[in-house]
């Protein structure tokens, strides 16, 4: 009978041993396999956590991915209405001059801004880009100049560009400007390009028609295999992918940067250096194979559920409530519910005036001390720059709630 018991016990022990490595493997999310492309990066699109990396600040050539900020600035300068997609750029012959991937544009040829825009986003057109450029800018040179200024605003700090195509020096116009980034810089350029408003309707184009109707009319596929499409009634791609760029040269090899969602969980993921095509598409497909499978998105806090007051000095009003422009979620191992902290984090040096939706901090979440990620926290009103008697009479109000305090 002992020995009966004696084995219940170790059949007890057993049981409690097969239990507790369940828990942990939830909790815990299994090794991505191992990718032998020169770079690679899996990061949460919503708050910039990192679920994956592989040489990910090893600085390389990105070829066509130079082409997101491109898009970017060009966006971005459309959301604020200085350009709209109806305007008529005239092509240069430089721009005519560009070889690779192209449109085929004449010098002097006149298209509209929205067509050259869906040329470079879905057939990665070298010409439209420089054209592009050019309308934006002037030149190319100067127009590469506003991409570093906003690379560096972004806080790429480890990414340089040399034109607005991502071409070897020796096809543009500027040979010492060096054009290179890595994979995490590319993730994080990635990361703002999806907020940017038009952008993922842009890349997530699977076909479009130059000169639809004129001649010589051609038809752009989008290069991005794993996008999510639907041809004749079939789908393919990776289900969820809705972006973003593919790039190729020699020096680069095959690179991409991709976004994927899933319910609430957004994933981008970037592969630099594959030797080829289909080591690019399968390696991007291991990525978000392995995000999806171990990852789940965990609300932070509600859009709506958040509002913080925050003092701005030299103001009319004397403070303005920072808000959330969405919900914040992170992305957190699967079968787990992590006890998060929340931390609100504000700019230094606030000073009226102040646009609706400009940033003023952010809220950060943390895990153990360990940062999961952050949301911009943004201004819920315009905050005007007061009189001296706004001054005078907030200067005076925190002088006696001090002196009672």
């Amino acid at each position: 009978m002992q020995e009966n018991s004696g084995k219940g016990k170790d059949m007890r022990y057993v049981k409690l041993l097969v239990a507790l490595c369940l828990l942990v493997s939830l909790c815990l999310p299994s090794r991505a396999m191992d990718l032998d492309s020169a770079a690679c990066l899996l990061m949460d699109a919503k708050s910039g956590r990192i679920l994956y990396e592989k040489d990910a600040d090893e600085p390389r050539a990105i070829a066509s991915l130079t082409k997101i900020m491109t898009l970017v600035l060009i966006l971005e300068e459309m959301a604020l209405g200085k350009i709209s997609p109806d305007d008529v750029v005239v092509a240069s012959p430089y721009a005519n001059s560009m070889t690779g991937t192209r449109i085929w544009l004449e010098p002097y040829e006149k298209m509209t801004l929205g067509e050259l825009v869906y040329s470079v986003a879905v057939g990665s057109a070298n010409d439209a880009a420089v054209a592009l450029a050019e309308h934006i800018a002037g030149t190319e040179a100067d127009f590469v100049l506003k991409m570093n200024q906003r690379a560096l605003e972004l806080g790429l700090t480890s990414t340089s560009f040399g034109n607005s195509t991502g071409l070897p020096a020796k096809y543009t116009a500027q040979p010492d400007w060096p054009n290179y980034s890595t994979a995490k810089d590319m993730a994080r350029l990635c990361q703002h390009a999806i907020t940017v408003p038009g952008f993922l309707e842009y890349v997530s184009t699977y076909h479009y028609s130059v000169r639809e109707g004129r001649k010589p009319q051609i038809e752009l596929w989008n290069l991005n295999k794993i996008l999510e499409r639907t041809v004749g009634g079939k789908t393919y791609g990776y289900i969820g992918v809705d972006g973003i760029k593919t790039g190729t040269t020699t020096e680069a090899g095959y690179c991409i940067g991709a976004t994927a969602l899933r319910g609430n969980l957004r994933l981008i993921a970037v592969i630099l250096g594959a030797d080829n095509e289909e080591q690019r598409t399968e390696e991007a497909t291991a990525l978000f194979d392995y995000g999806f499978r171990n990852f789940q998105a965990q609300l932070v806090t509600e859009k709506e559920a958040f509002r913080l007051p925050v003092k701005v000095p030299l103001s009319a009003t004397y403070q303005v409530e920072a808000v959330l422009g969405e919900d914040f979620y992170v992305a957190v191992p699967k079968g787990t519910r992590e006890q998060l902290e929340v931390e609100a984090v504000l700019i230094e040096g606030l000073a009226a005036p102040l646009e609706k939706g400009e940033a003023v901090g952010h809220l950060v979440c943390r895990c153990e001390g360990v940062e999961l990620g952050r949301a911009p926290l943004l201004t819920s009103g315009r905050v005007k720059k007061g009189s001296i008697l706004h001054i005078a009479y907030y200067v005076l109000r925190d002088m006696l709630v001090n002196l009672l305090e």
